[in-house]
């Protein structure tokens, strides 16, 4: 019993959706569980669900049982993630990525963009959220892909980087040979590297890099970053300017030239906060110094009342109340009278009876002798202790807390300078944070901060010795903004210019999305002889992280920091691993279970990797034509034709099958039901014959491509080489051809420069020499041809083929005797030949004819392979004559369009063995084409001429064919041209004469000789 899953991945467009029948009895959540295997449940899923029309809540998908008949259906919001739907049915060749549900916030592309191997611009490991995973056939240079996080830690003050990585889906050969850090093998590095390869499903729990860790973006992440320096508090300021705008107060800093509004971290809410300078602060002397002015007893009554006199009148200019310091542990006060007195004096006394904020007279007798002849300090009108009641990064609403009765705000406001700022009670040090430690929808209960000396720690004496230095920290977290702090403090001592590095670890008391803060204990020392700097570098958390990983060979590579290489190593892992697949064993295979390695070998044959991508799409043995396969194998590996590429973009199953061909010149078809690879290779026996008998309507149609000034003369080959596994190209041309303006291809999976060459080779006699295209239509005859198979096509064109029906015939002792419906015409001096179709509609022959006395009647030469029919019964066997190569036009089928069962049309391609000529040829050296002219080191001695050098150096001998025509020149000589007429490839020898047939009396030593290939005598 089933339900019926149907997902769409597009929204906005309901006509495209893929659907499957899946087993009743399981949830939604089971259902994603077992399909993607890092799911788990979120509170805001990236796909909606309805279930039977009726919207699906995710509170609901793991107590909701599906049952027989159910619809549900699965919608992908437009974030990114569809390839996690497409998990559930995908058919293609690499399956979308669905390892991280919620992505972290510093990898927020949702495709990656470029390929992490063949773009040179993005080549390097990458997290490929919702992209493509690797899937590498052959033997292939890759970036593996992150699958975590890189994260780096602290041990032992070495800084150590951890690598996750996906090499590709499926098992491979990998030693730890074919690994390396840009260009150089982990093994030079000795103990530097840990590098762990762990093939699908193991469990890679043992290697510390399997960990999923978080690192917040905050701090620095990467490397190359230099972290936060941890400072001290902020406790006295005096800034540029400040701002006051009712209860507001808003404080700049210079920034490059500009005022910048900011705020202190570490002043939070409830921060007691002294202000000074404001407007209205001023000191006033006492004037002339005698026993009358300064801080005195009011001599107005008995009281021992404390008053300021002073000659100045600028003292009366502040109104009762007004605040100001009294000489008494600095308190402050305020003036509760004033009055002016000559006392005798010459000059008059202006006076402030002094009383504190409470408004009660101040005993005189409190009051130091040694103090009296001091300065009276105002407050200004602002001044005065407050409180932060709220804050913001740029500024906070302050509460006056010094005892003066209701405060309505700031008395003097807008900007104002030499305002002085005291913090009463602050933080130690200067906080840095708080940083959230997860993404959204994330939780975590273990935490590893990371803090760095980055020029040691420690002091110098007068001696120059080095001693030891104490720094003290506090890190603090809290579940969340509601929550306390937690306090963990950590402190180290040591005596070292050398960096250092700890990588702290906090464990929670549940799982959470924490929030952290550091700031410095101990204060920072402002003195070169004491190097104290701290810096917290890395805010990291523990997220759930897979135990092992099923689908594909995963490394786990573990890099202690030396020099720069941890620094560039982060993207820069790279292997060469062969996948390892089942190949062909007799008439069968080594195993049919891709899923077990046991019997599975390393390979960079083309069969093995179609019949692989063939089973994981749900397909057996017995939807290929493995005939025909096996075949193809022996041919592809005697040839040398390897497919080594990596699928590392979203393909379909047919463009997969489709790229992995082309390396071999071969097609995937499909006939009745199985996949059958086609090649394009030289033909000898016909399949089929069509002439107008057998044809309906206009009968045969020809299209000539005729050649233009403007084509491409030449073509380009772009592959992937296995020297540099970076693009190069090769120039592949035809005698004639300059290379001016080649045609470009890309040979998707070819690595080797010989093997490039000979496809370029292809693709280029395949434009110079495939130039027509045939089209007809026939009755039921067409279906029985099939993708490229060797055609005979005749018209009723004067100068070529006759056709007609056969109307009697009779066996002779080496052949058969034929009547015919028609007359036949006969060139003098060629040889004619006659073709049957059978009732099968394959040809029989060609037989060559001989001439008989009856126009109408000819002798073949060789048996017959079947009985013609003449009974009436059954059509008549179609004949097919002509001299020479003109008794027909040879083509392959390219294309079969039925209409019904009863019509089909047709269209085929010129063939011309001339294609293939190149196919087994040895291709020159890179810039030393002999089209172009080849140098080459070599001795002439009469028609032969050797070429000397080592193997592999030189231009092989074998690119020669006997006919070709070439010219040597001796550099520093003449030269001519010449017909080679053998070819010895273990001796390295060519055999030429000269055109007009003399020998060519060659005699040099050893001299440097360009040869240039003027035509081929294919």
């Amino acid at each position: 019993m089933t339900a019926t899953v149907i997902t769409y991945p597009n929204k906005l467009d309901k006509t495209q959706f893929e659907q499957e029948r899946v087993a009743a009895g399981q949830t939604l959540t089971q259902l994603l569980a077992a399909r993607v295997p890092s799911f788990r449940v979120m509170a805001t899923p990236p796909i909606l669900a309805t279930l039977n029309g009726v919207p699906f809540s995710p509170s609901l998908w793991d107590v909701t049982v599906l049952q027989p008949g159910d619809r549900l259906e699965l919608t992908v919001q437009p974030k990114g993630w569809e390839m996690l739907a497409y998990a559930i049915v995908a058919a293609v060749v690499a399956v979308g990525v669905s390892a991280a549900m919620a992505p972290s916030d510093n990898y927020n592309t949702t495709q990656p963009k470029g390929s992490p191997i063949y773009d040179v611009n993005a080549q390097g490991n990458q997290i490929r959220l919702m992209g493509v995973v690797p899937e590498l056939f052959g033997t292939h240079g890759t970036f593996p892909s992150l699958i975590c996080q890189p994260h780096r830690y602290f041990e032992g003050d070495a800084e150590y980087l951890l690598l996750m990585t996906l090499v590709s889906r499926g098992y491979l050969l990998l030693t730890q040979d074919d690994i390396q850090i840009g260009n150089t093998p982990i093994s030079h590095y000795a103990s530097d590297i840990d590098a762990e390869i762990f093939a699908p499903s193991a469990d890679v729990s043992g290697h510390p890099a399997h960990r999923n860790v978080y690192t917040s973006p905050e701090i620095g992440a990467t490397a190359g970053t230099s972290g936060i320096e941890l400072e001290g508090a902020v406790a006295h300021i005096t800034p540029p300017q400040v701002t006051f705008e009712g209860k507001r107060l808003t404080l700049y800093r210079d920034f490059d030239g500009d005022l910048e509004a900011w705020w202190p971290q570490e002043w939070e809410l409830g921060q007691q906060l002294e202000i000074s300078g404001t407007p209205g602060a001023a000191f006033i002397s006492a004037g002339s110094a005698n026993a009358s002015t300064g801080w005195r007893r009011d001599w107005r009554n008995e009281e021992n009342h404390l008053c300021y006199r002073s000659t100045d009148q600028s003292l009366h200019a502040y109104e009762l109340g007004a605040r100001l310091y009294y000489p008494i542990a600095g308190q402050v006060g305020q003036v509760l009278a004033k009055y002016t007195t000559d006392d005798g004096e010459a000059t008059a006394l202006y006076v402030v009876v002094i009383g504190d904020l409470d408004g009660n007279y101040i005993d005189d007798n409190r009051v130091d002798d040694d103090v009296r002849g001091g300065r009276i300090e105002f407050l200004g009108e602002d001044d005065g202790l407050y409180q932060v009641e709220a804050v913001t990064e740029t500024d906070a609403e302050m509460a006056r807390v010094d005892g003066t009765g209701t405060w309505d705000g700031f008395t003097h406001q807008g900007d104002h300078d030499s305002v002085t700022i005291d913090a009463l009670d602050t933080l130690p040090g200067k906080p840095v944070g708080p940083f959230y430690t997860t993404p959204v929808n994330e939780l975590t209960d273990t935490l590893h901060i990371d803090v760095r000396f980055p020029q040691g720690l420690g002091r110098l004496n007068d001696k120059g010795k080095i001693l030891e230095h104490t720094v003290a920290i506090m890190l603090q977290w809290r579940e969340d903004a509601n929550s306390d702090w937690q306090d963990v403090p950590f402190e180290r001592t040591e005596a070292t210019r050398d960096q250092l590095g700890n990588t702290l670890t906090i464990n929670l008391s549940s799982m959470c999305r924490p929030q952290v803060r550091a700031y410095r204990i101990t204060e920072a020392a402002d003195d070169t002889k004491i190097w104290d700097t701290i810096e917290l570098v890395r805010l990291k958390s523990l997220l759930p992280t897979p135990l092992q990983y099923d689908d594909g060979t995963t490394l786990a590579v573990k890099i202690r920091g030396t020099n720069a290489l941890a620094g560039t190593a982060e993207n820069k892992l790279f292997c060469v691993p062969t996948r390892l697949l089942h190949v062909p064993f007799g008439d069968g295979w080594t195993g049919a279970d891709y899923n077990d390695p046991t019997n599975m070998q390393p390979t960079n044959d083309i069969a093995p990797v179609l019949r692989y991508i063939a089973h994981e799409i749900g397909l057996s043995d017995i939807n290929m034509g493995q005939e025909e396969l096996l075949r193809l194998h022996n041919i592809w590996h005697g040839r040398g034709d390897f497919f080594d590429a990596q699928f590392d973009n979203a393909d379909t199953f047919w463009a997969a099958l489709e790229r992995l061909l082309a390396v071999g010149y071969a097609k995937p078809t499909l006939e009745l039901g199985q996949i059958i690879p086609v090649r394009d290779e030289p033909r000898t026996v016909f399949d089929h014959q069509y002439q107008p008998e057998n044809m309906t309507g206009d009968g045969l149609k020809r299209n000539d491509r005729l050649f233009d000034m403007d084509e491409a003369d030449g073509i380009e080959v772009e592959y992937f080489s296995r020297e540099t596994w970076k693009s190069e190209t090769v120039l592949c041309l035809l005698p004639g051809d300059v290379g001016a303006q080649p045609a470009k291809v890309k040979a998707f999976g070819v690595t080797d420069h010989q093997q490039a060459w000979r496809f370029g080779m292809r693709e280029r006699r395949l434009a110079r020499y495939i130039r027509t295209e045939y089209s007809w239509a026939t009755e039921m005859d067409g279906f029985n041809s099939r993708y490229l198979n060797y055609v005979a096509l005749a018209d009723d064109v004067p100068g070529y083929a006759q056709t007609g029906q056969l109307l009697a015939w009779s066996p002779l002792p080496d052949g058969a005797w034929l009547r015919l419906d028609a007359d036949l015409d006969w060139t003098e001096g060629e040889t004619h030949w006659l073709a049957l179709r059978k009732p099968d509609g394959r040809l029989s022959g060609p037989y060559q004819a001989v001439r008989l006395e009856r126009p109408d009647e000819v002798e073949i030469s060789g048996k017959l392979n079947f009985s013609p029919d003449l009974s009436g019964r059954q059509e008549p066997p179609l004949w097919m004559f002509g001299p020479g190569s003109r008794w027909c036009f040879p083509a392959l089928v390219t294309k079969s369009k039925p209409s019904g069962t009863e019509k089909i049309s047709m269209t085929a391609r010129n063939y011309d063995a001339r294609l293939y000529a190149d196919d087994d040829c040895p291709g020159p050296l890179p810039g030393n084409d002999p089209v172009q002219g080849a140098t080459v080191p070599a001795i002439g001695h009469g028609s032969e001429v050797t070429f000397v050098g080592l193997p592999g150096d030189v231009l092989d001998v074998a690119y020669f064919r006997p006919g070709d025509r070439v010219r040597l020149w001796l550099i520093g000589l003449t030269g001519g041209e010449y017909l080679i007429t053998g070819i010895h490839q273990n001796l390295r020898q060519i055999h030429i004469i000269k055109p007009d047939g003399q020998a060519a009396g060659l005699v040099f030593t050893n001299r440097s000789m360009v040869i240039t290939l003027l035509a081929r005598g294919d």
